[in-house]
């Protein structure tokens, strides 16, 4: 099929779409032949990109349980379709539901990061020795994952110029095209005005502020985890310096948010204000 899909005149139109294929091809990743892994792996790189990135969600939702089979070679396969899918959707793929935390804890389960004590030591054993190649695959994987949802692809500059350009066609109106029918489909996703309540986990998270502000509980296991990493040297040393790279450079723009800091100060301190806490919170 690989050799079909890999020969078709790029001129005609493909016979059938990604939504017939990939519910049959996706279950894939978890077989426990490694030949039908690796044609899966050659044949999703050969499939036509147009449309794929509507089924994103469905793409996580098998890469997932990939992601922490037993079977480190079934792991190895699903990091291989995760890196496929970060290229050929794009931001689709962290906007979905649960495409970003539910994803951020995959990769710390998969890393075994997910308990840190007082001391920085991991409550689940985890050996450089017996994983240092997954262990690469894997923060090479990250790196890729978290700068997609990191970085805009349109700045600020950008934006402020197509508004100026939009003020001066629409003149004197203003602000028209916010109330223009949108050019993508599913433009109100994110308000989940007909689906199931959703937590944390399955939520959308749309833009780059939202993504940075969920990822900040989980940014200090990583830091921990990467400091042990580059510790270690080689090759999975220096996959550990670009991620620890990635989240160094994704963060530093991020919103600061202390209202958590002053509730906590605020119940600990009934007899003051809001007000005078804040005060003494940004004085000091």
């Amino acid at each position: 099929m690989t050799t079909i899909i890999s020969s078709q005149p790029v001129d005609q139109p493909f016979p059938v779409t990604p939504g017939y294929l990939l519910p049959k091809l996706l279950p894939l990743i978890s077989d426990g032949s490694n030949g039908v892994r690796t044609q899966l792996v050659k044949l999703l790189q050969a499939l036509p990109r147009d449309g794929i990135d509507f089924y994103s969600e469905q793409i996580l939702l098998y890469t997932r349980a990939g992601m922490t089979h037993l079977a480190v070679d079934i792991r190895r396969c699903s990091l291989d379709v995760l890196d496929w899918a970060i290229e050929v959707c794009g931001k689709e793929l962290v906007e979905c539901p649960g495409g970003w935390v539910k994803m951020i804890k995959n990769f710390l389960a998969m890393l075994g990061w997910t308990s840190i004590d007082a001391n920085s030591r991991w409550s689940s054993e985890w050996s450089l020795s017996n994983n240092d190649r997954i262990t690469a695959k894997t923060l090479g994987t990250l790196a890729a994952f978290l700068e997609l949802g990191f970085v805009d692809e349109i700045t600020t500059e950008q934006v402020a110029r197509e508004e100026a350009d939009l003020a001066r066609k629409w003149f004197p109106l203003r602000q028209v095209w916010c109330h223009m029918i949108p050019t993508k489909s599913h433009a109100y996703r994110h308000l989940n005005l007909f689906g199931a309540p959703r937590d944390e986990e399955s939520e959308i998270y749309g833009d780059v502020e939202a993504r940075q502000q969920s990822f900040r509980k989980y940014r200090v296991a990583f830091e921990k985890g990467l400091e042990m990493v580059k510790r270690a040297g080689g090759e999975i040393g220096r996959a550990g310096a670009r991620t620890a790279k990635v989240i160094a450079e994704g963060m530093k723009d991020a919103p600061n948010d202390d209202r958590e800091e002053i509730f906590s100060a605020y119940r600990r301190k009934g007899c003051k204000s809001a007000y005078q806490l804040c005060q003494e919170m940004y004085a000091s």
